[in-house]
């Protein structure tokens, strides 16, 4: 089994869900040291998050144990632009988790509205947050 950490399209009830279906769901976490940006990409694809290096930030998730066999599957589904690397938990357990290494990001904003803030963490979240979230959002990681 392989302890993995999602934090996107992965997510139980978003797009890509279903390939988990046959993991073991944990519960939910936050990886350390990461941030989340936004990937633009061609309908009906666009948007999606990518998780990258970012000293002091978090990001929240959830955690799965994956039977080794479905790997493959989820290598392929995340592409050449991820690498499947250890990530430090809130819990100070590790993970495994796709992070991004060579793509062109939008920073963390009120433009990509399926990002928000939680308790200082990045959430990609399955709808579009409101105009007024993603301000409140952007005054809270200001402050």
């Amino acid at each position: 089994m392989i302890r993995l950490f999602v934090y996107g399209t992965l997510k139980r009830g978003f797009a890509a869900g279903d390939a988990l279906a046959q993991a073991r769901y944990v519960g939910e976490n936050a990886a350390q040291g990461y941030d989340l940006r936004a990937v633009s990409a061609p309908a009906p694809d666009a948007p999606y998050p990518a998780m990258v290096a970012q000293a002091g930030m978090c990001v929240l998730g959830e955690l799965y144990d994956v039977p080794q066999p479905l790997m493959a599957g989820l290598d392929a589904y995340e592409g050449s632009d991820y690498i499947l690397e250890d990530v430090r938990l809130n819990d100070g357990s590790t993970a495994k988790s796709y992070v991004c290494i060579d793509t062109p990001l939008a920073p963390f904003n009120a433009v990509h509205a399926h990002l928000k803030r939680v308790d200082g963490c990045a959430q990609w979240v399955s709808a579009p947050i409101t105009l007024r979230e993603a301000a409140l959002d952007i005054l809270t990681t200001a402050n």
